[in-house]
């Protein structure tokens, strides 16, 4: 019995060791796609805000502005989570998401902020599409689809 016990007891370890980096594998996955689900809600809702502003609204601008800014916080959470290796392809992307985002929301202060300046709201523009043009990629990665589009250099 003892000999039976010696021979398995390196494989019921190895097998508890296996499980074990399985369970944090999985562990992680499952906080990143919280963490993204959670991320995207936020998106969709602050667009949603974003969407419904009264443009002839005495508060359109401070509200505009406050939404960015919350906007703004969640791309920056984007940037603090911890990809899993499975995912590490998009590491980039939520970087440059976030860095859009951050030019995209301070380039709208300052157009607004300094009295409205029609340049500073086009390349604020551009900073936001961009951001936007990441989470979309990053959400086909997540989904399993090969991203598309003329703006896609795929290399391997």
């Amino acid at each position: 019995m003892l000999k039976m016990i010696r021979k398995l007891l390196p494989a019921v370890i190895l097998a508890i060791l296996l499980c074990g980096c399985t369970d944090a594998r999985t562990r992680k996955l499952e906080t990143y796609r919280d963490n993204m689900t959670r991320f995207y809600d936020n998106v969709n809702a602050y667009n949603t805000r974003i969407n419904e502003i009264d443009a002839s609204s005495d508060s359109a601008v401070a509200d505009l502005l406050q939404n960015l800014d919350g906007l703004n916080e969640e791309f920056r959470l984007l940037r603090s989570y911890e990809i899993p290796e499975e995912f590490h392809s998009i590491s980039n992307l939520t970087t440059d998401a976030a860095d859009s985002m951050e030019n995209a929301v301070r380039l709208y202060h300052e157009a607004y902020d300094d009295g409205y300046q029609a340049a500073r709201v086009d390349e604020a523009r551009v900073w936001y599409d961009r951001a936007n043009r990441c989470i979309q990629i990053i959400l086909q990665v997540l989904h399993g689809e090969e991203p598309t589009g003329d703006d896609i250099r795929i290399t391997y």
